[in-house]
């Protein structure tokens, strides 16, 4: 009995994390609730999210657009970049609801911008915008990742006022903690 009581206890760890390595990780579902309510009414803001990518060496950028207090049903903005600051691996835009588009313009990649919209008729089933994955060549802080909205409207037409717009803080992780601020 003891021999096989000292040979579980050397085994039973590297079981232990033989489990827990084949766990799949959920979806990146940031609790942005919090951020959300810090907005003043009315406010709408880009917020980019930071998770680990899906292969060594990658990164996930999420950008989302929250609202508070108001329902959006079309917008428009760009993520910007230092010029070289990642290599693009994929980029992928949220099924929605029905009638929900999204689209992503990576032509502009080359000069730090990746221009981003997206309607609905009546409203979006979901906070995000976009993510891409990437390859970073620079360090995160020498990145100089911003979001900003142009423009963002609700369903009868209108368009927020300027005033309402927010522009990303920085870059988040998937607790919504901030990791680098804009500069």
């Amino acid at each position: 009995m003891p021999r096989r009581r000292r040979w579980f206890s050397l085994v039973a760890p590297f079981l232990t994390l033989a489990v827990a390595a084949c766990l799949e990780t959920p979806p990146l579902t940031a609790p942005l609730s919090a951020l959300t309510a810090a907005l003043p009414s009315g406010a709408v803001e880009a917020v980019i999210q930071q998770e680990a990518g899906p292969s060594p060496g990658t990164v996930r950028l999420t950008v989302r657009v929250l609202a508070r207090d108001t329902v959006l049903a079309a917008y428009q903005g760009a993520l910007t970049f230092a010029p070289g600051a990642f290599e693009l691996v994929s980029v992928s835009t949220p099924d929605g609801t029905d009638g929900e588009t999204h689209l992503v313009n990576s032509s502009t990649l080359p000069a730090g911008r990746l221009p981003f919209a997206a309607y609905a008729p009546e409203r979006f089933g979901t906070d995000e915008a976009f993510s891409v994955v990437v390859r970073p060549t620079l360090p995160l802080d020498a990145m100089h990742l911003s979001a900003a909205l142009d423009v963002a409207g609700v369903a009868s037409g209108r368009a927020l006022a300027g005033t309402s717009l927010r522009r990303s803080a920085g870059v988040r992780d998937d607790a919504g903690r901030l990791l680098t601020t804009v500069r």
